[in-house]
């Protein structure tokens, strides 16, 4: 081996300590923070988790909370990798999925109120919302889109941005995934207190009647 290769060696291997990794960059408070907030303040998903856990139970809501983690980091990757210029280009499309979001919102709220109570061994002809029913949702969600754009545009530094990007989509994926397991399981401590038809009727109600409520901070902004 060259003399000049063995002197580059030593030097490469002492400058690996002094730098300072990108993720650590990354990982802020702030960022840690934005993602928390934003994944565990009430919204759309989290309003739909807590329902499900109150009619269906934490085992059964599972698949609705993975289609909202995996779906959300589907959509960070997409923006992140360029899908949200459409937006800045075409400002109708971002004007159309809000919208119309919010009557696929509307909707939803309304299954939700009128569902039936689900019980142990009881029949009934409410189900909760599958894996792909949560995921393609995310698509129509403001609350997921906003944050998704704002997640891609003002946390990851251009710098280190296709090292970064990956770690931000991991790192959404279990925040967001634990965030809605604990309204899952607020859920089911709801459910122990609803010991019949009226109960589930009446917090079925107001769950649909918080979803409409959602829409209001994020059609007004």
């Amino acid at each position: 081996m060259p003399d000049s290769i063995l002197n580059v060696i030593p030097n490469f291997l002492l400058s690996l300590p002094q730098r300072k990794p990108a993720y650590m960059h990354f990982l802020s408070i702030g960022f840690l923070t934005f993602a928390v907030i934003s994944a565990i303040t009430p919204g759309p998903n989290n309003v739909m988790v807590l329902a499900s856990g109150a009619n269906f139970g934490f085992q059964k809501s599972l698949p609705h909370i993975w289609g909202v983690s995996l779906g959300f980091a589907f959509m960070v990757a997409v923006f992140g990798l360029g899908g949200g210029v459409i937006f800045t280009r075409w400002p109708i499309f971002y004007t159309l999925l809000r919208y119309g979001g919010a009557l696929y919102l509307l909707w939803l709220a309304w299954k939700i109120a009128n569902a039936h109570p689900h019980f142990e061994n009881a029949p009934t002809s409410s189900t909760p919302i599958s894996f792909i029913q949560a995921v393609l949702y995310q698509w129509v969600n403001p609350k997921a889109i906003i944050m998704a754009v704002a997640a891609t545009t003002l946390y990851v530094p251009l710098a280190h941005y296709y090292l970064i990007l990956p770690i931000m989509i991991t790192a959404y994926t279990i925040i967001t995934f634990f965030c809605l397991c604990s309204w899952a399981y607020g859920g089911t401590i709801i459910q122990k207190l609803l010991q019949n038809s009226f109960h589930y009727r009446v917090f079925n109600i107001a769950m649909g009647i918080l979803l409409v409520l959602s829409l209001y901070p994020l059609l007004t902004e």
